[in-house]
């Protein structure tokens, strides 16, 4: 054990010897072949009887000292039956695969963007509205996720946060729209299931009443009683009552 000196090894370097394997036991060795620039380790064992290679780095990498704690740890994993080289290259194997994952899967913002594409531009008059909530609400919130890869929280979150600068409307919006682009995504089979499909307005900006700018707000000018009384409900004329559509009407006219 511990056959190598770092002087040895700068000596090699420095007169350029080269050779293919210089053991410092315990299964740690050194190989300075012509192919290499510098000395790499390598750390043999035995594995189901037959023997086993490890390339553990090179020498400007890994010094003497870290090598031989490298081995250590190795050579007690070995003992415990450990296929340590067969390890390493599934680790490999499963990053590689991660990164190809992560390279290929379609984040929400593709998906919104593929979902605009296809149902709403050239379909919708005024397309720049759902443009607006998936530019400035959808995808600075959920837009960076992979779409499988988004849950519940994730939409309540967004949610949340919308409603917590005040934009309950808005709120409501993104709602409807983040739906509709996962049942999108559930058809084009990306998905299994929708994360948005639990909420409800509620969970949102709540339920939104109708709005007249006339009828609800009372008018601002020749009709102080209107403006002081109480807020009528912005439901479609046929729908109100004839005695109030009457007082509306009375009072536009000056009359009291």
């Amino acid at each position: 054990m511990n056959k190598l000196t770092d002087v040895q090894i700068r000596g090699w370097i420095k007169a350029g010897e080269r050779f293919d394997g210089r053991g410092d036991g315990g299964g740690l060795s050194l190989r300075y072949p012509k192919d290499c620039a510098v000395p790499m380790w390598r750390f043999r064992y035995r594995f189901a009887g037959k023997p086993r290679v490890m390339d553990l780095g090179s020498y400007t990498t890994l010094s003497l000292a870290d090598a031989r704690k490298t081995a250590k740890e190795l050579r007690a994993k070995a003992s415990l039956g450990h296929d340590v080289a067969g390890e390493k290259q599934e680790r490999k194997r499963d990053a590689i695969a991660k990164i190809d994952a992560e390279r290929l899967a379609v984040t929400v913002g593709q998906l919104a963007d593929e979902y605009f594409e296809r149902n709403i531009l050239g379909r919708w008059k005024h397309p720049n509205i759902v443009r607006s909530r998936i530019e400035k609400d959808i995808k600075p919130n959920i837009g960076k996720l992979a779409v499988e890869d988004v849950k519940p929280g994730h939409i309540d979150a967004m949610l949340q946060t919308i409603v917590k600068r005040g934009a309950r409307t808005v709120a409501n919006d993104v709602l409807r729209w983040t739906r509709r682009i996962f049942d999108y995504a559930v058809k084009r089979h990306m998905v299994v299931y929708n994360p948005a499909s639990a909420f409800d307005l509620s969970d949102a900006g709540g339920k939104e009443d109708g709005w007249s700018p006339i009828l609800a707000g009372g008018f601002r000018t020749g009709c102080p009683q209107a403006a002081q009384g109480p807020m009528l409900s912005a439901r479609p004329a046929k729908r109100l009552s004839a005695m109030a559509l009457r007082n509306s009407t009375m009072c536009l006219c000056g009359v009291s």
